[in-house]
């Protein structure tokens, strides 16, 4: 009691010290207030007089600190959500325009207007062109606005006069496209005709704005183009303005001017289809598109006949179903009365609320996505942030459709497209761009028209938190667990915790029994469209905002977070039309399922797959994990044991568990699209390397994936082509790769009859495909080569089987070409030789040499690995080496491979990985001597860049602009109902270690991309079919001799360009203009510029050597 009494008084007499600590503080502010004239306030009109933010002490009113916390000394206080709103509507444009447009869109036109006038009168960055001309062309579009909100109706030509002011006022050059709507607004509104005359002429003399680039920058809109089309004739009368957009674009490039003139379309022409099927199917892509998800049926389920218990399962998920939509709705309804109710309540602040976005569809659409995504759940749950971003990103999706459909985008695609396809029926010309951009300007540019600019991600993660919150709140079912026990009101979505990588995030979790109800019950599959092959060619690519899906929105380039503080489309793609066209070439390609393969395929996966094979086994083969019941009476080092094994034995589950989801999704789609010709759409990373947007189901996946694709249509064989495809079936088994391609043709002949065995009893026969490095291609080269082979005469069997050409470690290659280096030439194929060389044996002869010397200078390590150096072994670091694999990384790679070694002492294997990379780092420094150097000298670049506060960035060379995305990252925290949901944003810091690190492989990875693009394009010209995964590329048979002549020459004319000299002047000009570059060290900038001033010397190798090199590609 004692201890109690002492502990309270030193308590009280610290708190009555603090207390007088306050009082003598605000006495000094108050004299200090008065000595400087200011008259201190006798009370707080805010507040009541008993209110707590006051205390009365001695008669006199004493303020507690945290009143005066803006003006004596302030402290950090943690950020609301709220204010995180204000930080990216001041800085974000398109934050602020994702707002403005939705407000316009749901009929609040008004708080649009006040937020833009608002955010001008604050000079506020966030607002840019973009804003502005949306903004005045809605206001000119309006026939009932009112301005300020609630007050009277407002003239639409007042309004844009305001804001054409408010530009003024704030230093901003209007640009032509917000001057035309002045003018348009003027002379729509305005019945005084001279009015227009005078603003001409003014936006003349102060911009420099003709009346062609008023008129080129509104050709979109017709009723904008019209009016000032109207006010310039009343001024110069006569006068006529037309049009037309630029087909072709990079003609001063030397890697594109070979591509002038008529292309024909002879590569991408499809005889298997003809324009009725391809309208049919347009409609039915259309459709899928727009209701947003596609059904798939479950290949396990296809056969088996629906019995009456699993109707029963499914009618019961179909009546919670039903049930959870209705308390959904009522859910969300109240979700929206509160919001609009914070909107609503301080006027000023209105821009920070997400009401507006919670009216940009129905209700019940609202509670569909809800749905749908509870079922799509994970069975171990979903982190909660990319939850948010998943809910909010479909959210986009439907309401960019809505308002596409509503604008009447749909009946001008419909009118466009009809015609476009013709090109894949008939001869034609031009390329998918030039073809599109045609057709496009006899009815204006649609996608202009109707543009809706992507959400910002905080949107994107607040709309999805919404819902998440209504979901986790609202979603509750009934379990009967038998024997008169009943459960009601079960969450069906719960709050979980996980621990990845030493971080903690946020779940959401779907109930047990409900994931077992959802498997039980056996439904189809349901995938958003977006991820899904088109049964019709996508649209091509005519800017960056303009290709791929018909409906859904997709990106050009794959976005990898939007950076805060920082405009989102800083990075101009001004002329990439040559990237465009290359991107529309691979898009244009139609594939059909090889279904044969895919019927083997499906056999294994229902019978408990196949591991050695790739077909994924299900989770149920899982060995069980270890009884833990008994635990507590072992010893503990058993006990631990027993942990390891069942932590082990779980986690081997979970990957069995995904691995077969993800067969089970492939193997179905590949069957619901057997019968049809399908085509992906395309688009970039930001290093320009091409992906096919489906990720599913796509020829650029596993083994098991491309031996699934045919091409669409086939080309007879010929003599030549009936070689290549013996050859290219000898290369997918791994066989006689240090051999000539004459011994490979012997090869396949010598083979003959276990080739056909494979192809007529592929499971049942002595399965020698199965043996091969890549068996499920080699199965697919089988079966044609049976059937040509067959054939009366095998030179005019009419082959669809893709072929390839592999680049020979290809960032070497291009390492290589960069520093004309000839030994490194030699080693990876750039010089001509009759047998092919092997860069990783002969980095693995090289580190034995090593190791034999060390060896008999007594180094135990070197002697524990003798006959243990083998090329398996250090492929994986040679071949990442060039990527910018680490020492540490490197380890992790050579150790993994000799614990594959069931002979290695694994008690070695740690030191004896760190002995071989040391090692191999020299001996590829010693061979690739003029790749080392340049990897050195990227690497100093970036780190002098980086630490400057600057991103790295370059130019390709078929112009495409890269920025590494590499940013510090800000943990950013929101207080949910659900849980505190921590998420990552990047800053505009640069991440200095992943800047420098991944500057050299990213440069070189744009190099090859450029190379695929170039040959592509070239071979488009040439009429022959291509695709490509990145350094692998495909065409007929058939082709390949020409595809390979291309290939060398585009390789030879892209290094024969000042590649690094161009990269130091970008970089020179880029920092001469950056204004964050800011090197306090001088000898650092010194550094900089003399890296810059002093490009790597070349060798001495003859590029065109390249040429007449067989196994360059092979």
């Amino acid at each position: 009691m004692l201890q109690v009494r002492a502990g309270f008084e030193r308590n009280f007499l610290k708190f009555l010290r603090r207390k007088n600590q306050k009082i003598n503080f605000y006495r000094k502010l108050k004299i200090s207030s008065a000595n400087s004239g200011l008259a201190a306030p006798a009370s707080n009109p805010l507040l009541r007089h008993n209110d707590d933010g006051f205390h009365s002490f001695e008669g006199k009113e004493i303020f507690f600190e945290e009143q005066y916390a803006e003006t004596t000394h302030p402290e950090p206080k943690k950020p609301t959500n709220r204010n995180k709103y204000l930080q990216e509507m001041s800085t974000s444009s398109k934050f602020l325009l994702n707002y403005v447009e939705t407000c316009a869109k749901v009929g609040y036109l008004d708080d649009a207007v006040a937020t833009v006038i608002d955010k001008l009168d604050q000079s506020a960055a966030s607002v840019d062109d973009r804003v502005v001309e949306f903004i005045q062309r809605e206001v000119f579009r309006s026939t009932n606005l009112r301005y300020p909100p609630g007050g009277d109706v407002a003239s639409p030509l007042n309004i844009n006069f305001i804001l054409f002011e408010k530009m003024k006022q704030s230093k901003r050059k209007p640009s032509a496209a917000s001057c035309a709507y002045i003018l348009a607004s003027l002379q729509k509104f305005q019945t005084n005709e001279a009015m227009s005359g005078k603003m001409l002429t003014r936006l003349n003399s102060m911009y420099g704005y003709s009346g062609s680039d008023i008129l080129d920058s509104c050709h979109h809109d017709k009723d904008c183009y019209n009016s000032c089309e109207l006010a310039i004739n009343s001024m110069f009368p006569g006068f006529k303005h037309s049009f037309t957009p630029p087909l072709e674009g990079g003609s001063d490039n030397p890697l594109t001017q070979g591509l002038g003139g008529e292309t024909p379309n002879t590569s991408i022409r499809i005889d298997s289809v003809n324009s009725k099927v391809l309208k049919q199917f347009y409609e039915k892509q259309l459709q899928q598109e727009i209701i947003g998800k596609g059904k798939i049926p479950n290949v396990l389920n296809k056969r088996a006949k629906v019995s009456k218990s699993i109707q029963k399962k499914r009618d019961a998920v179909d009546s919670l179903h039903a049930t959870w939509k209705a308390g959904l709705l009522r859910s969300f309804q109240q979700l929206k009365v509160n919001e609009e109710d914070k909107w609503t309540r301080y006027r000023k602040h209105r821009f920070s609320g997400v009401y507006p976005f919670l009216c940009v569809l129905p209700p019940e659409t609202f509670v569909d996505i809800i749905i749908q995504f509870m079922m799509s759940m994970s069975a171990s749950g979903n982190i909660a942030s990319v939850s948010c971003y998943d809910l909010g990103s479909s959210v986009y999706s439907h309401h960019l459709i809505n308002q596409l459909k509503h604008d009447g985008y749909f009946e001008n695609l419909r009118t466009i497209y009809s015609d476009y396809t013709s090109m894949y029926t008939h001869r034609c010309n031009l390329s998918p761009r030039q073809s599109w951009l045609q057709l496009e300007d006899k009815i204006g540019n649609i996608s202009a028209r109707h543009r809706i600019e992507p959400w910002h991600n905080m949107w994107l993660f607040t709309v999805g938190l919404k819902l998440l919150e209504v979901m986790v709140s609202t979603l509750t079912f009934n379990l009967d667990r038998g024997s008169g026990v009943k459960l009601r009101n079960i969450p069906a979505v719960f709050n979980s915790y996980k621990v990845w990588g030493g971080k903690m995030y946020g779940m959401a979790v779907p109930h047990p029994m409900y994931v077992g109800m959802l498997n039980d019950a056996k439904h189809d599959f349901e995938f958003e469209t977006g991820i899904l092959p088109m049964v019709v060619p996508p649209l091509p690519w005519v800017n960056p905002s303009q290709g791929g899906y018909l409906a859904c929105p997709t990106k050009f380039v794959r976005s990898y977070r939007d950076v805060i503080g920082r405009k989102e489309d800083t990075i101009d793609q001004s002329d990439v039309t040559t990237v465009m066209d290359s991107l529309n070439i691979l898009g244009s390609v139609g594939w059909k399922i090889n279904q044969r393969v895919l019927d083997v395929q499906l056999r294994l996966f229902r019978n408990n797959g196949d591991k050695k094979l790739s077909i994924p086994p299900p989770a149920t083969s899982a060995p069980k994990p270890p009884d833990l019941s008994n635990v507590a009476n072992l010893p503990p080092d058993k006990r631990g044991e027993m942990f390891e094994a069942a932590r082990s034995a779980t986690k081997l589950k979970l990957e069995m568990n995904s691995l077969h989801a993800d067969g089970l999704y492939k193997l179905s789609i590949a069957d619901y699209y057997r019968n049809d010709v399908v085509w992906f759409p395309h688009n970039l990373d930001f290093r320009g390397r091409t992906y096919p947007v489906p990720r599913h189901l796509n020829y650029m996946g596993s083994d098991v994936s491309r031996s699934l694709f045919l091409f669409a249509d086939g080309k007879p064989l010929g003599g030549d082509g009936l070689d290549w495809l013996k050859i290219h079936l000898v290369n997918l088994t791994g066989e006689k790769k240090k051999e000539g391609m004459e011994e490979r043709l012997d090869y396949a002949n010598e083979m003959m009859e276990e080739i056909l065995d494979s192809a007529d009893r592929p499971l049942d026969g002595r399965c020698w495909w199965k043996e091969s490095d890549e068996p499920w291609q080699t199965l697919a080269a089988c079966f044609v080569l049976a059937d040509a082979l067959r054939t009366r005469k095998p030179e005019d069997y009419v082959c669809n089987l893709p072929v390839y050409q592999d680049g020979s470690c290809n960032g070497l290659q291009h390492y290589a070409a960069l520093g004309r280096d000839t030994l490194g030439a030699q080693q990876v194929n750039l010089a001509p030789s009759s047998v092919p060389q092997d860069i990783y044996a002969g980095v693995a002869a090289k580190v034995e040499n090593i190791r034999s010397l060390d060896a008999d200078r007594g180094l135990e390590v070197a002697k524990v690995l003798e006959n243990f150096v083998t090329r398996q072994v250090v492929k994986q670091t040679v071949m990442t080496t060039v990527y910018g694999v680490t020492r540490y990384g490197g380890v992790l790679q050579v150790q993994r491979q000799l614990l594959y070694l069931d002979d290695f002492p694994r008690q070695h294997s740690l030191k004896a990985a760190m002995y071989l990379v040391d090692a191999l780092f020299q001996s590829i420094n010693e061979i690739f001597t003029g790749a080392s150097h340049i990897q050195k000298w990227f690497t100093d670049i970036a780190r002098c860049v980086s630490r400057g506060g600057n991103t790295l960035e370059w130019e390709t060379p078929l112009g495409l602009r890269v920025v590494q995305p590499y940013h510090s990252i800000m943990t950013q925290t929101m207080d949910t109902q659900l849980q505190r949901i921590n998420f990552a944003c990047a800053t505009t810091t640069p991440n200095v270690m992943k800047q420098t690190n991944a500057f050299p492989p990213n440069f070189i990875h744009s190099l090859d991309s450029t190379h695929m693009m170039l040959t592509a394009l070239y071979c488009h010209k040439s009429g022959i079919k291509f695709s490509a995964v990145h350094d692998c590329y495909w065409t007929h048979a058939c082709d390949v001799d020409i595809m390979n002549v291309i290939c060398r020459e585009q390789f030879v004319k892209l290094h024969s360009q000042p590649i690094l000299e161009k990269l130091a002047s970008h970089l020179k000009k880029f920092l001469k203009h950056a204004e964050s570059y800011d090197i306090t060290n001088t000898s650092q900038e010194e550094l900089l510029l003399s890296l810059l001033n002093n490009v790597p010397a070349k060798g001495d190798f003859d590029l065109n050597q390249v040429k007449n090199s067989i196994f360059f590609f092979s």
